[in-house]
């Protein structure tokens, strides 16, 4: 592999078009023949990879099937790019290429939202990642905008864009620091890797290095780092090939080569002698993470490391999922993950301790399980499974196509990191010849204890870093860029106009009822094999007589599937690489299979199993009751979650069934309270089949729909049992204030809240486009106002959440602690202009109609979305053909009076706040309000009872 970059030199291979083969699995390794594949069908990819003369590398991946197309470029520079006194820069660039260029001087993002397209950035270590998911009519227009900031940024660059990113960026780091557990990844960073190492910093920068940044030094780094042969774009979807090329070459093949890449080399040390380190942190469940240094992405190990963080963490069937898990349980929650990067790789395992659980106990636990696999491996049982979980895993990946995964973003990352796009079927192999004893040996050589950093968080008042002096050495000079050479024909200040818009027809549903009075609907989904299925169940928190009830009886069901009280069902699924979740809401209970189609039926067993056939034991109860009252301590250490949790009870009242944690662990005077007795008696009222909607989506026929569906279920007998809609209490909040007092918090979280309307009120989707103006999105009001424009926060937005029989409109931000009552003022003053002196109208509504519309494709990129969204049909009572009237609906909306509707659900005085935050620090900006309407409340690790 090339470390100095993705460029193998000018005589690299080019490939012409062809097609890769994703290689499944046909047997089992390691005497594992009997185990089954989790797909006996080949998927296909087809794409083209050419380079332009400028060094641009060029993928071309046609897929008719995708509803719009994704533009997925890489720049092969992270973090580990940058020099000393200037960390932070690749971070602060990737956002300062969203602010415009010299042929299109203006948010970046505005124009892509304006023709109903989503756009992102991210950086890491080793390489800044943008991508874009557009309508195929308005290809050629994200091209342009592409090439006018690989070519011309600079050209439009101030050092006040400069400095006013610097500040968004500031807040976000200073929002990040008031996270639960901060802290680690820096510490762990600093504790495997030697003061200077490229990996030794982090990604998101240090504050005191970045506010001395100037516009020339920030230059500086674009000219050595963005340009076209450090570069590659790669397009997938449904889009003419002819027109991609006639378009790449019109607007990329003028713009000049770069600088070589400077290479670099830095070798991943091994430790000698394990490091510790422990911080205090404003939590209740202390937290340890050992990490070793492990081989880099793709290098001979670097696989054994994905499987063995399966069979160490898989949910059911992982060692230490179960041996942490036990009875009395030393763990909260667990992730174990290898950090694959380019030069050198990490391998992390996160405990969060359960409560009343010790630290030391459970590094005991996790080395007596690493013991035993450097000494004898996993069995070769593990192993199969794990492979069919990674398999199961590349399947679903194959799903999501735009966002940082999917095809485009993983042919680009076999190109940066191997050279050749080709190297699909290679990956695969890769987990093909992967063993026990492979993975025994890699374990053996990188994970002895002497090896080892580990941190520990234990509660008590939050520490801080202190800050980095700045250093700054002198830079190498900076490279001089030649001038673009346009042919005559291209006038880059021409915007290119839209082609013709492709046809996108809603899936139709099959639905069918059988004779005990269950319903299933199936969405035929031909392509990758793979197939979800949604049980709900018309029972949500809302039928509770008890908080939590129906919370509990979810959970407690589908805990069966974990391995603790039934190991023989969490093998069954591991074996097809499923996943089985039980969840609930405000409104059902929710059970959710996703397997590959070659393990449906025995998967679909499992399902069925655990809803027909439920145990309540004690034993599971005290279990899963434990495990909430723990994940309901750590969501008191995130103020967003308090106060959010706070706002719904202001607004309905602390009894009203909409005032529960919207997280659904209940509060825990009411969990300590609950029993079985009533969790059978929720389960014999809502679960039974008249009360059952089941969904079904994917390559399945009805024929085979319909046989398994019976198999399944036809034995459920129906009972007579009233499942009518609980009644609703009146809301009964005050609009406000409520302040949370957190004396030395770095930033104040601002939530504001009001009630609004049910899913099926004919007023939701004129308020849906009040709300996508308002607040969703980095082109909406809120964005603009908080972010853009005045520097106060680095997340602004909105939300309209309606649930079958009431609703709430949301507005949440986080922002620098002595700016909270500005940034409120400036929230209420777009709320109170929605409805008065700037009404949603013209060209903004234009936009906001077509952002609204476009994005209705979207809702069917994955299987797990059609079936959600098919859910909330079901639950709410919606007409099935309410996909089929969607976009005449919105264009309904959009003729209607939505000032008067602003005025009348979204108007100031309906508000009410909850703001978590240091109030001596806070408190002058809040000077021009009424002290009646402030309510000054300690910020306590409990929500109001």
């Amino acid at each position: 592999m090339n470390s100095t970059g993705h460029r193998s030199g000018p005589g690299r291979r080019i490939l012409p078009p062809r097609m890769i083969l994703i290689v499944l699995l046909a047997g089992a390794v390691s005497g594992c023949a009997s185990l089954p594949s989790v797909s006996s069908q080949t998927p296909v990819l087809d794409f083209e990879h050419y380079e332009l003369p400028n060094g641009l590398d060029v993928i071309l991946a046609p897929d008719s099937t995708a509803a719009e197309v994704v533009v997925n470029v890489w720049y092969h520079v992270g973090s580990r790019d940058e020099e000393p006194g200037r960390h932070g820069f690749a971070h602060v660039f990737e956002h300062l290429m969203f602010l415009g260029s010299k042929h299109h001087d203006n948010d970046f993002n505005l124009a892509i939202r304006a023709v109903g397209g989503r756009a992102n950035g991210m950086t890491d270590r080793d390489r800044t990642v943008y991508w874009m998911s557009i309508p195929p009519e308005n290809l050629e227009l994200a091209l342009w905008l592409e090439a006018d900031r690989m070519g011309f940024v600079l050209d439009a660059l101030t050092e006040e864009k400069l400095q006013k990113q610097i500040a968004i960026v500031l807040n976000e780091l200073s929002r990040n620091a008031t996270m639960p557990y901060e802290g680690v990844d820096r510490e762990i960073s600093r504790l495997l890797f030697p003061p200077g190492h490229p990996y030794s910093w982090t990604v998101a920068g240090e504050p005191s290095e970045l506010g001395a940044a100037n516009l020339e030094e920030v230059a500086g780094f674009f000219r050595r780092h963005y340009s076209p042969n450090q570069a590659s774009i790669c397009i997938a979807g449904p889009f003419e090939t002819k027109n991609a090329h006639a378009w790449i070459r019109r607007y990329f093949a003028s713009l000049p080569s770069g600088p070589d890449p400077v290479p670099w080399s830095a070798p991943i040390p091994l430790l000698t002698r394990e490091r510790r380190s422990q911080l205090r942190d404003d939590v209740k469940l202390p937290q340890v993470t050992l990490a070793w240094n492990t081989p880099g992405r793709f290098q001979p190990g670097d696989i054994e490391f994905d499987v063995l963080a399966q069979v160490l963490g898989a949910p059911g069937s992982g060692r230490l999922q179960q041996s942490l898990r036990g009875d009395p349980p030393l763990a909260q929650e667990i992730r174990i993950r290898q950090r694959s990067r380019e030069e050198g790789s990490t391998f992390e395992i996160e405990v969060t301790a359960a409560p009343g659980a010790d630290l030391a106990a459970i590094e005991q636990t996790i080395d007596a399980e690493l013991e035993s696999i450097r000494l004898r491996g996993p069995s070769p049982a593990e192993v199969a499974r794990a492979r069919a979980g990674l398999e199961a895993e590349f399947l679903r990946g194959l799903e999501q196509r735009a966002g940082f995964g999917g095809p485009a973003n993983r042919l680009n990352r076999y190109l940066n990191f191997l050279g050749d796009p080709d190297w699909l079927g290679r990956d695969f192999q890769r987990l093909r010849d992967c063993t026990s004893e492979s993975v025994r040996d890699v374990a053996g050589r990188y994970l002895m204890p002497s090896q080892r950093a580990v941190v520990r968080v234990v509660p008590g008042a939050k520490e801080t870093p202190p800050p980095i002096a700045v250093v700054r050495p002198e830079s190498d000079p900076l490279p001089t860029l030649p001038p673009v050479q346009d042919p005559p024909d291209l006038d880059r200040f021409v915007r290119p106009g839209p082609g013709k818009p492709l046809p996108f027809d809603a899936p139709s549903i099959r639905s069918r009822e059988l004779e005990n009075g269950l319903r299933y609907h199936l969405v035929q989904r031909p392509g990758l094999p793979l197939v979800e299925i949604h049980l709900n169940v018309r029972g949500g928190w809302s039928a509770d007589a008890v908080p939590g009830t129906c919370a509990l009886t979810a959970k407690l069901l589908a805990e069966k599937a974990q391995g603790a009280s039934d190991p023989d069902l969490a093998e069954r699924l591991a074996q097809q690489g499923a996943i089985l979740e039980g969840s609930s809401n405000f409104d059902a209970s929710l059970f959710r299979l996703n397997v590959p189609r070659a393990g449906l039926e025995d998967a679909g067993e499992v399902l069925a199993a655990l809803v027909l056939r439920p145990e309540f034991s004690q034993e599971a109860f005290e279990r899963v009751r434990r495990m909430t009252l723990g994940r309901h301590q750590l969501e008191q250490s995130r103020p967003r979650t308090v106060a959010i949790q706070t706002m719904q009870q202001e607004v309905f009242g602390p009894r009203h069934p909409y005032a529960q944690p919207f997280t659904g662990t209940g509060k825990a005077a009411d969990l300590a309270v609950l029993n079985l007795t009533q969790l059978r008696e929720f389960y014999r009222r809502w679960y039974r089949p008249g009360n059952v909607e089941l969904v079904l989506v994917g390559d399945l026929t009805p024929e085979t729909a319909d046989r398994l569906v019976r198999k399944w279920y036809a034995a459920w007998s129906q009972q007579p049992t009233d499942c009518e809609p609980v009644a609703m209490l009146p809301a009964t909040g005050r609009p406000g204030i409520v302040i949370l007092d957190q004396p030395g918090s770095e930033q104040a979280t601002l939530v504001g809240g009001c009630e609004t309307v049910s899913r099926a009120d004919a007023s939701r989707k004129p308020l849906l486009l009040l709300n996508q103006a308002l607040g969703r999105g980095q082109a909406s009001r809120l964005f603009g106002r908080l972010r853009t424009e005045k520097a106060y926060s680095y997340r602004a937005r909105s939300q309209m959440v309606n649930y079958r029989q009431a609703g709430f409109f949301v507005v949440d931000a986080a922002v620098q602690t002595g700016h909270a009552g500005d940034a409120l003022e400036e929230i209420l003053r777009e709320l109170r202009d929605l409805g008065t002196s700037r009404p949603l109208a013209g060209a903004e509504l234009d936009r906001v109609l077509t952002e609204t519309i476009s994005d209705f494709p979207r809702r069917f990129e994955t299987l797990e979305s059609i079936a959600t969204g098919l859910d909330r049909i079901l639950v709410c009572n919606l007409p099935l053909n309410e996909w089929n009237t969607v976009r005449s609906d919105f264009v309904e909306a959009a003729q209607g009076d939505l000032a008067t509707l602003a005025r009348r659900y979204l108007a100031p005085e309906r508000m009410t706040w909850v703001i978590v935050g240091d109030w001596e620090e806070m408190k002058a900006g809040f000077a021009g309000f009424a002290s009646e309407s402030i309510e000054v409340r300690p910020f306590r690790p409990e929500i109001q009872q």
